[in-house]
């Protein structure tokens, strides 16, 4: 009776795990490319102002592979800039790097 049980669960375990798969949580507000700017957009910015807020795209060089807390992204100059986020308080897929 127990391997029947056991078996049953393995069954209700496998069939479970596999209905998440390709799902993804989002949370908060959905970031579109709406206002977005280049890496070299915002160089040029960052060299008339100390501060500046913007929504930038570029190409991702190196992501933390222990949490996705960091980034390194090209400045289309043959240099990098790091990005990390304040408290943590956002995170970015450990598999992105080389992705626009």
């Amino acid at each position: 009776m127990k391997k029947y049980l056991f078996g049953l669960f393995l069954i209700i375990g496998i069939y479970a795990c596999d209905q998440s798969v390709g799902q993804t949580n989002n949370y908060g507000a959905k970031i579109t490319e709406e206002g977005a700017i280049t890496m070299k957009e915002l160089v040029a910015k960052m060299e008339t102002q100390k501060e500046v807020t913007a929504k930038v795209t570029g190409t991702i060089l190196k992501v933390c592979q222990t949490k996705g807390c960091w980034m390194t992204i090209d400045k289309g100059d043959g240099s990098s800039m790091r990005v990390s986020f304040k408290d943590y308080g956002f995170f970015v897929p450990k598999d992105i790097a080389g992705k626009l």
